[in-house]
């Protein structure tokens, strides 16, 4: 499972619109969905992907986001839309039930039409219940979290989605370079995942990373990718206590992956 990674996808699939003139960044839920948007009328799309909303939520398990988003991230709001930085799940969720609202259909069917039928992504898919079979094991409860952390997949579906988004197979290069817009000001977050500069062993010059984290249960995921070299690789552990340390720091796991996929 890939847990918050699926936060990467949504992204993708809101900027498509954007590019398809369905939506823009700038458009608030009092546009876009009016009967959430008490007390929340100017929060802006692009602050629901960058974690800047101020919105609200519950500090206990999700036991209706996956069916009502709305009525489980109704709560008073935070903080000022585009104050500070939160990070939390109902941003997404929000985001995806914009997506319904603008396609008139689910966001698990658009993620199928648009991305992983189009990249032959066959071993992946959004959780509706927890699943224990030879293919796919998930922890805890996943399904509940919905447009914020459902998805599943292998790796190798994982690194076809990067290919594919690098590649320009699902956005265009302006569009990637909205989506891909890590301020410094605001800790490098971008829409739906995180862009900085680092300095990687065994290249001359700093390598621009794409970096997107998932943890749930007993699960890490992490996936990363570097958009100027075309390359990316992609890791999960359901070791306890693992930590992938961090790539800007250049210590543990995903410093020593990132090294070795991009500078090798």
């Amino acid at each position: 499972q890939w847990a918050s990674v699926t936060k990467q996808f949504i992204a993708v699939l809101v900027m498509q619109d954007v590019e398809a003139g369905r939506l823009a960044l700038s458009d608030t839920l009092a546009q876009r969905l009016p009967r959430f948007s008490k007390d929340r009328e100017q929060v802006t799309i692009e602050q629901l992907l960058r974690h800047f909303s101020g919105l609200g939520e519950p500090e206990a398990l999700p036991k209706n986001m996956e069916t009502d988003p709305l009525t489980f991230c109704d709560l008073p709001v935070r903080a000022k839309p585009g104050a500070q930085f939160d990070y939390n799940n109902c941003d997404t969720a929000i985001a995806a039930a914009i997506l319904e609202e603008v396609n008139g259909k689910p966001w698990s069917e658009l993620m199928e039409e648009r991305i992983l039928k189009p990249l032959g992504m066959s071993s992946s898919g959004v959780l509706v219940a927890p699943i224990e079979n030879g293919d796919v094991i998930t922890s805890g409860t996943p399904h509940l979290y919905g447009a914020s952390a459902a998805m599943y997949g292998s790796m190798e579906d994982l690194l076809a989605f990067d290919t594919g988004l690098m590649s320009g197979a699902l956005l265009s290069k302006s569009s990637l370079e909205v989506l891909w817009d890590g301020r410094p000001k605001d800790g490098f977050v971008a829409l739906g995942a995180w862009e900085f500069e680092a300095t990687l062993e065994g290249c001359a010059e700093p390598v621009r990373i794409v970096e997107r984290r998932g943890d749930i249960a007993d699960i890490q995921v992490i996936n990363v990718f570097a958009p100027e070299l075309k390359r990316s690789v992609a890791a999960f552990t359901r070791e306890p206590g693992v930590s992938f340390g961090e790539i800007w720091q250049k210590r543990g796991a995903s410093y020593e992956l990132a090294s070795h996929a991009f500078c090798n």
